[in-house]
């Protein structure tokens, strides 16, 4: 074997070697980006959990008539980032209370005009609860739907 052999064969290892890490390369770049993807997902799908979690505080503080006018503008502000969460394609998912309740889906009606779910009905449809004195006093901020927090026997 020649030297002009040895350096097309080396000049050809070469070559398929650099076509190699391009390939790597590109699959990389794309494992990449669909994982950042993903997180991107998963990091807008936990900020509109939480602001269903602060929204149904406010809610129940309306509903019980503790909500003043900051909290029923809050309550609008997190709608909109909802609507808007929901407009940039970001599913929004009602966790319910009791994961195992029938009917219950977890999800949020689209669009006006639309039939609500069950949950929603049932919600909508209660009247409002009148405080009395042992509900009279606002939850601290954040322990509103606290699993094992202070509930009253009846």
């Amino acid at each position: 074997m020649g030297l002009r052999d040895k350096l097309s064969s080396v000049s050809e290892t070469v070559e398929r070697l650099r076509q190699q890490a391009s390939a790597i390369a590109e699959q990389a770049q794309q494992s990449y980006e669909s994982a950042a993807s993903r997180l991107e997902r998963m990091q807008a799908s936990r900020t509109a959990d939480a602001l269903l979690l602060e929204l149904g505080g406010l809610s129940y503080l309306e509903r019980t008539g503790r909500a003043g006018p900051a909290e029923r503008d809050r309550m609008a502000a997190i709608t909109r980032e909802l609507e808007a969460s929901e407009r940039a394609g970001t599913p929004v998912r009602v966790t319910p209370a009791t994961p195992s309740a029938p009917g219950a889906t977890g999800a949020v009606p689209r669009g006006v005009g639309e039939e609500p779910s069950t949950q929603g009905e049932a919600a909508g449809s209660a009247a409002p609860v009148e405080p009395d004195d042992a509900q009279a006093n606002p939850l601290p901020e954040g322990s509103y739907g606290a699993p094992g927090g202070d509930q009253q026997a009846d």
